[in-house]
């Protein structure tokens, strides 16, 4: 905990590099949101939201004073999907061969089952 940044310049800048390096892309808008309860004037919490073109989204959520002490990112994309760990000392990255497909072009339905169908596949750690 320090007493001259908060936890979004402490944590939040490897993060957002990463984020900015898979995308290949600057965000069209940046919010975040952060709360000041150990230190006056120095969040230790902050939720922070990048907003990209083509509806991607990042969320990233920093804070000194969460008891899981995580270095965990879940990248969601329609054909796979990724998780990077790196608490981890073995399986650092797993990808998971899951995604959504549209059974229905209907874009209004009651339930999720009548539009769509999930893709449950395969797990491959690389090495």
């Amino acid at each position: 905990i320090k007493v001259e940044e908060n936890a979004l310049f402490s944590f939040a800048p490897h993060d957002i590099s990463v984020i900015l390096y898979l995308l290949g892309k600057e965000p069209e808008e940046v919010s975040a949101q952060g709360r000041s309860y150990l230190q006056n004037d120095v969040e230790d919490v902050v939720f922070i939201t990048l907003y990209f073109p083509k509806k991607v989204l990042a969320h990233i959520h920093v804070s000194w004073l969460d008891p899981h002490k995580i270095r965990k990112m879940t990248i969601v994309g329609s054909k796979k999907m990724a998780v990077f760990d790196d608490m981890e000392t073995a399986n650092k990255l797993i990808l998971y061969d899951r995604g959504v497909k549209r059974v229905n072009n209907n874009h209004h339905y009651n339930f999720f089952g009548e539009a769509l169908s999930l893709r449950f596949g395969d797990i491959h750690i690389p090495r």
